[in-house]
C-alpha cells in the first residue's frame, strides 16, 4: 500500500493540524526541525491502521488516511475510538494488515538499530522453531497434568455469562431507538422559537436605532452648513499660501542680484565678447592628448633604441671572437645542417634499439604453456558444470520428492503400526510392508539422478589432475575460482606475455646492423666537411651551430636598429609639429603660459601646455555658464511673478469655499475650531443610519415586526421575546440526548459485539474440544518428534532468515553473511576471516546493518498474503560515515524500487545531497516547515541580529585623539585610493565623521563615493553645498593619489612575484615579506634583492624580476614630484575642474600629505 494522503486534524502534541501528501511512491525525504511534527506522522498512521487500544490510546483522535493498493483506493477516518474503511468510495471491512504488535517494524532508528531488543530475540526463537519443524518440540514433550483443559473449561463459562449480558444490553437499545421520532419533533419545536427569538431581539434593537438616529440629527443642525466644504487644515493652507508669497518675492530679489553676479564673472574671464569654437577646442584638446601618446611612445623609443644598440654591440663582439670559424661559408652551413641532424637522429635510434634488443627476452618453454592452457580450461568446465549441477532444477525436484515421500510413509508407517498393534489388525502389517519396498525404489531412483548429475564435475576435475599442476586446497566453488585466477591463469597469461616479447628480437638485430652503417656513412661525410672548413674532425658540430646563431643575431641585430631609429625620427617631428600648433591656438585667446618652442618638446614643455590649454577651457565653461546663468535667472523671475499670482488666487478661492467674505479669517479661526464637534456629531448620525438600515435589512419580509416597532408597541415584543427563550431552552438538552441514542446505536453496529460475544463463546467451546484433543494426541506423537525435529533442521530453511541473510550480505558488500545459534541470538560470520561475531562484537555500522536487514525480512514475512506498509527510518543514518551511508541508501533505493514506499525523516537538510550522491538522482524532498506552516522554519539562533556596539561621538576631543579612538589607518597611496579613510578628508568636521560612520557605516573614500552618486546622498547629506563640498575633497584625494603614484609605480605583492616568475617557490614566502616591509617599492625592493637581504637569491633572478617589474608598470622611471609641485598640479586640475575654493583644496593634501605612512 502506497500513502497517498494523511490529515490529522486533532492529535496529542500537534497544534494546529495539517495535511501530509508524499510525491512518491518510493524514497521520501522528510526535513524539518526537531518538534516539527516528523515522529508525529508514524503515530498518526499507527493510530489509523492498528487496533484500537481503549486502555492507552488518547480519546480525542481525529484522524484521515488514503492509500493506493494496485488499482484500489482505501480510505480509513478514526475519531475518538471509532475506525472506519472504505475501498473505492464505499463502507468495507479493514484490508489485511500485519499483526498490531509488530507496527513498531515500520519505524527504524538509530537506537532501534543499535541494539537487538526483546522483538528480536522473539523471532530468534520463532525461526528456531521454524527450523524444528514449525512447533515448539519441547512445549510438546511437556506432560500433561491431573488439571489440564481447566482453564478452558472455566473460560467457557465466562464466555456464556458476557454473552447473556450483552443480550440484554442490546433489547434496551432497541427501546431508546423506538422513542427517536417523538424526540426529533420536539428538537423541531424548539429550533423554531430559538429563530423566532432572534427575530424578536432584533425588532427591539431596531426601536433603540431609531431613537438613538433622530437625536443625532438634532444634534447636527447647530453648525453651519458650509462645515461639510472644511478639511480642517484651512488654517495650514492659508499661512503656507502667505509664507510662500513673502519666499516667492525673497527669491526673485535673490534672482536679480544673482544676474549681475553671473554679469561680473563675465567680465572677468576675458570673454564677454567671444569664445573659443568648441569644435576647435575639441580638436585641440584631442591633438594635445595625441602628443601626450607620442612622447610616451618616444620615450619607449628612446628605450628600444638603446637596447637595440646594446644587442647589436654585443652579436659585434661575439662575431668577432670566433676566429675559428673564419672559412664558414654559407654553403658549408647548410651543408653542415644536412649532416648533422641526420646524424643525431641515427645516433638516437641506435640507441633505443640496442635498449630495446636488451629487454627483450627468450621464448618460454612450450609444454609449460599448454599445461597451464589445459589446466585453465579444466578449471573453467569444472565450475561451468558445478554451477550448472547446483541449479538443475529436475534433479532438485526428484531429490526433494524422493525425501518428503520416504518421511512421510516413514511417519504413515510408524502410525498405522500403533494403531495395528492395539487392534491386532494383521493386515496392516502387508500395507507396511507394500509402502516400505516403495520407499527403496524411490530412493534409488532418487540417488541415482542425483550421481547422473554429478558426472561432468568429476570428469572436468580428472582432466585437472591429469595437468600435473597443484590443485586447488578444497573442490568448492570458492577456493576453485580463486585458484583459478591467482595462480593457473596468472601463470598462464605470464608465458604468454613472455612470447610475444620474444618475436620481434630478429627483426631489431636487422634494424640496428642497418642504423650502423648509415652512423658511418654520415660520420664519413662530417669528417670530410670538418676538413674543408679548417675544424679538428674530432669535435663535434656544435662550433658550426654556434656561428650559425651568431650571424642570425648579427642580422637581427643591425635591422632591429635602423627600424626604430627611423620611428623615432618620425615620432620626434610628430611631436615638435603638434605642440607648436597648440601653443599658436593658445596665444590666440591669451594663454599667456605658452612660451616658444625650440628645437626639441620635452614632457615638462607638454605639461606647461596642457596647464594652459586647461585654464582656457576653465575660462570658455565659466563664460558659457555665466551667459546661461543670467538666461536662466530671468526666465526664472518670469516664473516666479506667475506663482505669485497663483497664490493669490488660491487665498481667495480658500475663503469662498469657506463661504466668508476675503481676508475674514477671524471668521475662519472660529469655524476650524468647531469642526472636530462637527465631525464628530456627523459621524455618530452615519452610525447611527447604517445600524438602523442593518437592523430593517434582518427584518426584510417581517413587516408585522417593523410595524409594531414603528408604531412603539415595545411591551408586547418583550413578552413575546419571553416566552420564544424560554421555548428555545430545551432545544440543547433534547439534541444531547438524541445524538446520545444515535451514538450507541452506532456503536453497536460497528462493534458487533452480539456476534462477538457468541463467537467468543464458540472459540472457548473449540479450545476446550483443542484440549481433549491435543490429550489423546500428545501421547501418541512423542515417539515421532525426536525424529521430525531432526529432519525438518537439515532439510528446511526459513524464507524469513534467507531473506534477511540476503539484505545483510547486499548491504555489506558480502563482507558477513547472517547465521542464527542454537539457542535465541542473531550472529554475523566474517566472510573474509570466517569468524562467527556477537552482535556487540560488531561496528556500530555494521550491527545497524545486520538488524536493519533482519527487520526488514521480518516485515515482508508478517505482511506475507495482506498489505505492504510504507517504512519510515527516523534519523536511522545519522552516525553513518559517508560509504556507509551510501551504502544503505541504496539498498532503501532498490527496496524502494521493488515496491516499497520509503519515508526518511531527518533534521538535517544536507543528508538530501548524500542520498542524490548515493542513489544517482535527487530524492524527494518534503519540507515538514513549509507543509505546516507556509514556509520553512529558520533556526532561532541563525535568525539571531547581533546588534554592533556604539561607537562613541566626538565629543570634545581633538582630530588627533578622535583618530586614535576610532582607530584610524594611515594612507596608502599605493593603494587605491578608495580605501582612504573618511577621517582624512573630514579632519575639520568630526561630527559629520561620526554621522557616516555610527549612522550609516561608511568609513572609505569609496564608499563615499558610492554614496554620493545615490539616490540616499540627499538624506544622508542635506545640504547641497555640504555634496560638493564632499565631491571636491574626494576629487582631490584622487588627484593627490595620482600625482604621489608618479615615479613610484604600482605596489608589490606576492602575486605580482607570483606571476612574474624570476622567483622561485622557495624564496617566495620571503621575498613577499620583504616587500611588504618596502611598501610594495618595486625599486627598493630590487636594490634590497642585490644588497643581498633575501641570502642565495640569483643575480640573474633579480635582473629578470626588475625587467618584469619595469615591462608591467611596477617601476616608474618618471620623476618623483615633490610635495610642494603635488600640491600645486592638484590645485591647478582641481580648482579648474569643481570650482572648489583653493584653501580647501590646500588644506586637504596638507592632511593627505601629514597621513601617509613613513
Amino acid at each position: 500500500m502506497y500513502l497517498r494522503h494523511l490529515r490529522i486534524h486533532s492529535l496529542p502534541g500537534i497544534e494546529p493540524g495539517f495535511a501530509f501528501e508524499p510525491e512518491s511512491d518510493k524514497v521520501n525525504i522528510v526535513t524539518g526541525p526537531n518538534a516539527i511534527g516528523k515522529s508525529s506522522l508514524i503515530r498518526a498512521l499507527k493510530y489509523l491502521l492498528a487496533d484500537v487500544d481503549r486502555r492507552n490510546d488518547p480519546p480525542d483522535l481525529h484522524l484521515e488516511g488514503e492509500f493506493v493498493s494496485g488499482k484500489v483506493r482505501w480510505t480509513v477516518r478514526r475519531t475518538g475510538r471509532q475506525i472506519a474503511w472504505m475501498r473505492d468510495g464505499e463502507p468495507t471491512a479493514p484490508p489485511v494488515l500485519p499483526d498490531t504488535s509488530r507496527f513498531g517494524l515500520y519505524r527504524l532508528s538509530v537506537e532501534s538499530l543499535l541494539a537487538d531488543d526483546a522483538g528480536d530475540r522473539v523471532l530468534a526463537a520463532a525461526l528456531w522453531r521454524v527450523l524444528r519443524g514449525g512447533f515448539d518440540l519441547d512445549g510438546a514433550r511437556r506432560p500433561i497434568g491431573p488439571r489440564f483443559g481447566a482453564a478452558e473449561a472455566r473460560r467457557l463459562a465466562d464466555k456464556a455469562h458476557a454473552l447473556r449480558a450483552v443480550e440484554g444490553a442490546y433489547s434496551d437499545l432497541q427501546r431508546e431507538e423506538a422513542e427517536l421520532p417523538d424526540l426529533e419533533r420536539r428538537i423541531a419545536r424548539s429550533e423554531q422559537a430559538e429563530v423566532h427569538g432572534r427575530r424578536l431581539q432584533t425588532a427591539l434593537d431596531l426601536y433603540e436605532a431609531i431613537g438613538t438616529r433622530q437625536a443625532r440629527a438634532g444634534d447636527i443642525e447647530g453648525f453651519s452648513a458650509h462645515m461639510a466644504e472644511l478639511r480642517g487644515d484651512e488654517l495650514e493652507d492659508l499661512d503656507e499660501l502667505e509664507q510662500r508669497i513673502a519666499q516667492l518675492r525673497e527669491q526673485r530679489s535673490a534672482a536679480e542680484r544673482e544676474i549681475g553676479a553671473a554679469g561680473r564673472n563675465l567680465e572677468r574671464t576675458g570673454l564677454r565678447d567671444a569664445r573659443p569654437d568648441a569644435e576647435k577646442m575639441a580638436g585641440i584638446e584631442e591633438l594635445l592628448r595625441q602628443t601626450e601618446r607620442d612622447i610616451d611612445k618616444l620615450a619607449r623609443a628612446d628605450k628600444d633604441l638603446k637596447e637595440a644598440e646594446a644587442s647589436l654591440n654585443d652579436a659585434l663582439a661575439q662575431l668577432a671572437g670566433n676566429a675559428g670559424t673564419a672559412g664558414l661559408k654559407p654553403d658549408s652551413l647548410q651543408r653542415a645542417r644536412e649532416i648533422l641532424e641526420p646524424l643525431v637522429n641515427a645516433q638516437f635510434r641506435h640507441k633505443e634499439l640496442r635498449q630495446r634488443l636488451k629487454l627483450a627476452g627468450a621464448p618460454p618453454d612450450a609444454s609449460e604453456l599448454d599445461q597451464f592452457r589445459d589446466g585453465a580450461e579444466a578449471l573453467r568446465n569444472w565450475l561451468a558444470t558445478s554451477a550448472a549441477t547446483e541449479s538443475s532444477p529436475a534433479a532438485a525436484r526428484i531429490w526433494f520428492v524422493t525425501r518428503v515421500f520416504w518421511w512421510a510413509t516413514l511417519t504413515l508407517s510408524v502410525l498405522l503400526a500403533a494403531v495395528a498393534v492395539r487392534a491386532e489388525a494383521w493386515t496392516v502389517f502387508s500395507v507396511l510392508a507394500f509402502g516400505t519396498s516403495v520407499l527403496l525404489i524411490f530412493s534409488w531412483f532418487g540417488r541415482r539422478a542425483s550421481a547422473v548429475a554429478e558426472a561432468p564435475v568429476e570428469d572436468a576435475k580428472r582432466r585437472y589432475g591429469e595437468t600435473g599442476i597443484e590443485p586447488p586446497t578444497e573442490w568448492s566453488e570458492g577456493p576453485v575460482r580463486e585458484h583459478l585466477r591467482q595462480f593457473v591463469q596468472r601463470r598462464f597469461d605470464e608465458l604468454r606475455l613472455q612470447e610475444k616479447q620474444a618475436e620481434g628480437v630478429e627483426r631489431m638485430r636487422q634494424e640496428i646492423e642497418e642504423e650502423e652503417s648509415n652512423i658511418a656513412e654520415l660520420e664519413a661525410r662530417r669528417n670530410e666537411l670538418a676538413r674543408e672548413i679548417g675544424i679538428d674532425p674530432a669535435l663535434t658540430g656544435a662550433p658550426l651551430y654556434r656561428f650559425i646563431d651568431i650571424t642570425n643575431r648579427f642580422d637581427e641585430a643591425r635591422a632591429a636598429h635602423r627600424q626604430i631609429a627611423a620611428v623615432r625620427q618620425d615620432l620626434h617631428a610628430q611631436v615638435v609639429t603638434s605642440a607648436i600648433r597648440v601653443r599658436d591656438f593658445l596665444h590666440e585667446w591669451r594663454g599667456g603660459e605658452a612660451y616658444r618652442l625650440g628645437a626639441s618638446a620635452t614632457r615638462e614643455d607638454l605639461n606647461a601646455l596642457r596647464i594652459a590649454f586647461e585654464s582656457l577651457k576653465a575660462r570658455a565653461v565659466a563664460s558659457s555658464d555665466a551667459h546661461r546663468a543670467v538666461d536662466d535667472k530671468k526666465r526664472e523671475i518670469d516664473s516666479l511673478n506667475g506663482r505669485v499670482e497663483e497664490a493669490e488666487t488660491n487665498i481667495a478661492r480658500l475663503f469662498e469655499r469657506a463661504g466668508l467674505k476675503p481676508d475674514a479669517r477671524e471668521d475662519l479661526v472660529r469655524m476650524t475650531d468647531r469642526l472636530d464637534d462637527w465631525r464628530l456629531a456627523r459621524k455618530a448620525l452615519d452610525n447611527a443610519k447604517t445600524e438602523e438600515n442593518r437592523l430593517r435589512k434582518l427584518l426584510s419580509g417581517e413587516n408585522g415586526l417593523v410595524e409594531s416597532v414603528e408604531d412603539g408597541a415595545v411591551d408586547e415584543l418583550k413578552l413575546q421575546l419571553r416566552d420564544a427563550r424560554e421555548q428555545a431552552g430545551e432545544c440543547t438538552s433534547l439534541i444531547e440526548e438524541k445524538a446520545a441514542i444515535n451514538a450507541r446505536l452506532q456503536e453497536a453496529r460497528r462493534s458487533h459485539k452480539l456476534e462477538d460475544a457468541a463467537t467468543a463463546k464458540d472459540q472457548a467451546a473449540e479450545a476446550l474440544r483443542d484440549k481433549r484433543d491435543e490429550a489423546l494426541s500428545c501421547a501418541a506423537a512423542e515417539v515421532l518428534l525426536d525424529e521430525v525435529e531432526s529432519a525438518f533442521k537439515t532439510e528446511r530453511e526459513p524464507d524469513l532468515l534467507r531473506r534477511a541473510r540476503q539484505w545483510f550480505e547486499q548491504v555489506t558488500a558480502h563482507a558477513f553473511t547472517l547465521e542464527l545459534r542454537d539457542t535465541d541470538s542473531f550472529v554475523a560470520r566474517d566472510l573474509t576471516q570466517g569468524e562467527l561475531r556477537m552482535l556487540q562484537e560488531l561496528s556500530s555500522g555494521t550491527r545497524m546493518q545486520l538488524l536493519l536487514a533482519l527487520r526488514l525480512a521480518w516485515t515482508e514475512d508478517r505482511e506475507r498474503g495482506g498489505e505492504a506498509l510504507p517504512l519510515f527510518f527516523d534519523e536511522a543514518l545519522t552516525t553513518s560515515d559517508v560509504d556507509r551511508f551510501s551504502a544503505m541508501a541504496r539498498t532503501l533505493s532498490s527496496l524502494a524500487d521493488a515496491g516499497r514506499q520509503i519515508f526518511y525523516l531527518s533534521a538535517r537538510r544536507h543528508e538530501a545531497a548524500l542520498w542524490e550522491r548515493a542513489i544517482g538522482a535527487a530524492p524527494v524532498m518534503i519540507d515538514l516547515a513549509a507543509v505546516r506552516f507556509g514556509s520553512a522554519l529558520a533556526d532561532s539562533g541563525a535568525l539571531r541580529i547581533e546588534t554592533p556596539p556604539a561607537l562613541s561621538p566626538p565629543d570634545g576631543l581633538a582630530a588627533e585623539e578622535y583618530a586614535t579612538l576610532i582607530r584610524v589607518h594611515p594612507v596608502n597611496p599605493r593603494a587605491d585610493a578608495g580605501g582612504i579613510h573618511l577621517f582624512h578628508l573630514l579632519r575639520d568636521d568630526l561630527g559629520l565623521l561620526h554621522s557616516f560612520l555610527d549612522t550609516w557605516r561608511i568609513g572609505s573614500l569609496g564608499q563615499l563615493e558610492s554614496l554620493l552618486a545615490s539616490d540616499a546622498a540627499r538624506t544622508a547629506i542635506s545640504g547641497r553645498q555640504t555634496r560638493l563640498r564632499l565631491r571636491q575633497r574626494s576629487r582631490t584625494a584622487r588627484t593627490w593619489t595620482e600625482l604621489w603614484r608618479q615615479g613610484r609605480g604600482k605596489p608589490v605583492d606576492r602575486a605580482a612575484l607570483d606571476q612574474c616568475g624570476a622567483v622561485a617557490p622557495v624564496f617566495l614566502d620571503r621575498a613577499a615579506e620583504l616587500a611588504g616591509i618596502l611598501n610594495g617599492d618595486g625599486e627598493a625592493l630590487v636594490r634590497a634583492l642585490r644588497a643581498g637581504k633575501l641570502k642565495h637569491f640569483r643575480k640573474s633572478k633579480t635582473d629578470e624580476l626588475e625587467k618584469w617589474l619595469i615591462d608591467n608598470g611596477y617601476v616608474d622611471d618618471a620623476r618623483i614630484l615633490e610635495p610642494d609641485k603635488r600640491r600645486r598640479l592638484a590645485l591647478q586640475e582641481v580648482v579648474s575642474v569643481t570650482q572648489a575654493e583653493p584653501e580647501d583644496v590646500n588644506l586637504v593634501v596638507e592632511w593627505l600629505e601629514s597621513a601617509v605612512a613613513s
